[in-house]
C-alpha cells in the first residue's frame, strides 16, 4: 500500500486490429487507440500506439507480415493483450 506500481507490456505480445467495434476476443485487455508513429525494420515493424488517456502502447509484428500492409499512422486500432504479457515494477 502506498507504492507506486507500473505495468510494462511486452510489445511483441500485443496484438493490434482494425476494426470499429471493440473486437470479440480472449484477451484480458483491450484497448483502443490511434497509431502515431511505424518504425519499420528489415525484420520487425513497431507501431506506437496512443490511448485516449495518453498512455502510449507499443506492439511488434514481423515486417513481412500481412497486417503491416493494413496499418497506416492515423488509423484506429485495437491493442488485445493478455495478463501473461504485463509485468509489474514496484517502486
Amino acid at each position: 500500500v502506498g507504492k507506486l506500481v507500473t505495468a510494462e507490456i511486452k510489445a511483441p505480445w500485443v496484438v493490434l486490429t482494425k476494426q470499429k467495434n471493440e473486437p470479440k476476443s480472449s484477451a484480458e485487455n483491450k484497448f483502443n487507440g490511434i497509431i502515431e508513429r511505424i518504425s519499420e525494420g528489415k525484420i520487425n515493424t513497431e507501431y506506437s500506439i496512443r490511448l485516449s488517456d495518453g498512455t502510449e502502447l507499443r506492439s511488434i509484428t514481423g515486417t513481412h507480415c500481412s497486417l503491416h500492409r493494413l496499418l497506416k499512422e492515423g488509423d484506429s486500432v485495437w491493442a488485445l493483450f493478455n495478463c501473461y504479457a504485463v509485468v509489474l515494477h514496484v517502486d
